[in-house]
């Protein structure tokens, strides 16, 4: 978001900021659930940040609250498994449950992107009619970064 310079403001940081943030589980999960491998914190940072066309930074330190929280939930799993250079690392897996949570978010959030495509267009028709994979029409895309939700 920018002025009218141009120039992106701080408060238009905080709202990219915290429109990222209100993702970052339903992100975190679609990471971690497209892994064939166990993740952990570091790597994870760095799929988000090399996903992120944006500009939106996100520290590291930010994921970490809501991967416990994800875990807490019962959607992920940890394994703490020594590291060869450096300090153990937790290593983070998608549940079955977690799938399933996975499942019922892209379906919110793909609800909420045509909404908010809509508004942005100003009218309902003036979005160009998707065909989803369940065989729906969907109106509107939104991408963010290249991260794909499935």
């Amino acid at each position: 978001m920018k002025d009218m310079s141009g120039k992106r403001t701080a408060r238009d940081m905080k709202f990219e900021k915290d429109l990222i943030t209100g993702l970052i589980s339903l992100i975190l999960l679609a990471i971690i659930g497209r892994s064939k491998e166990p993740m952990y914190g570091y790597q994870i940072a760095r799929s988000m940040e090399a996903a992120n066309l944006t500009g939106v930074s996100l520290k590291q330190g930010t994921i970490y609250p809501v991967l416990r929280s994800l875990e807490r939930q019962g959607l992920l799993r940890s394994k703490i498994k020594a590291s060869e250079s450096g300090p153990a690392r937790k290593y983070y897996s998608i549940t079955a449950a977690g799938m399933e949570k996975l499942e019922v978010w892209k379906r919110a959030y793909r609800e909420t992107e045509v909404l908010v495509e809509n508004a942005l267009t100003g009218s309902l028709d003036a979005a160009e009619a998707k065909e989803g994979a369940d065989g729906e029409k969907k109106k509107g895309v939104v991408l963010i970064g290249k991260i794909h939700l499935g």
